[in-house]
């Protein structure tokens, strides 16, 4: 068949019709790929855009993370109800002796001089007092940890490293505040009846550890460890 004419049913078609309408149809499929293009690559664009945009966010979290950890100072109260209830305890044992010795008489087969009662209830309600509260510390400067006038103040750059305690407090021969060696160092221990504990690690001294009973373990170490990367 020729090309001067086709023939659809009820309509015929010249060459040069037939001409123009392919020269139209290929006109519109080039604009329709250049529509298509130019979508496509705005929106790769905008992708990219979100990409960036979102490292941006986290890059400004983990900015403000550390801010945080860095800004943020840290304070812990860890309060020994078992400690307080037994040095209690015999502080009130003692005061009662006192006062009863004082105000009555005790019958002694040998007898004490009269100060020693008081003394000793004294001397044990400071120790009670000293003793029913563990303080952590945690600033811009120092790990500060202890009972009372019995702490450790340690600065950063003398840091080593820090891990979660393992070792029995059987080990340290009981708690509050202890002395003792694991594994070959000489470890000072702040410690409480129960709970997990966090160890420091020193880079000198002859005290190369210092543990210390916590509530929040992993909080601590991460306060720590951020601390003391900076030197």
């Amino acid at each position: 068949m020729s090309l001067s004419s086709i023939l659809i049913p009820g309509l015929k078609i010249s060459e040069e019709n037939l001409d123009k309408d392919t020269k139209f149809h290929a006109l519109i499929e080039h604009r329709f790929k250049s529509k298509l293009l130019s979508i496509g690559t705005k929106i790769k664009g905008g992708t990219m855009k979100t990409k960036n945009v979102n490292e941006s966010v986290v890059q400004d979290s983990i900015g403000k993370n550390e801010n945080q950890l860095g800004n943020e100072g840290y304070t812990e109260k860890v309060f020994s109800k078992w400690m307080f209830l037994i040095l209690g305890s015999i502080t009130a044992i003692f005061s009662f002796i006192a006062v009863y010795e004082i105000m009555i008489g005790w019958q002694w087969t040998e007898p004490l001089p009269l100060w020693f009662w008081p003394v000793m209830a004294l001397f044990l309600l400071v120790i009670t007092i000293n003793f029913f509260r563990l303080t952590i510390k945690i600033d811009h400067e120092y790990l500060t940890v202890g009972y009372g006038v019995s702490k450790s103040k340690i600065s950063w750059d003398k840091i080593e490293d820090c891990y979660l305690d393992e070792t029995s407090s059987f080990w340290y021969g009981g708690w509050g505040s202890r002395l003792g060696r694991v594994d070959g160092k000489w470890r000072t221990v702040y410690n409480v009846i129960g709970g997990p504990r966090v160890v420091v690690s020193l880079k000198e001294g002859w005290i190369r550890e210092v543990a210390f009973s916590t509530k929040n373990p992993e909080e601590v170490m991460e306060k720590i460890e951020y601390h003391s990367q900076r030197f």
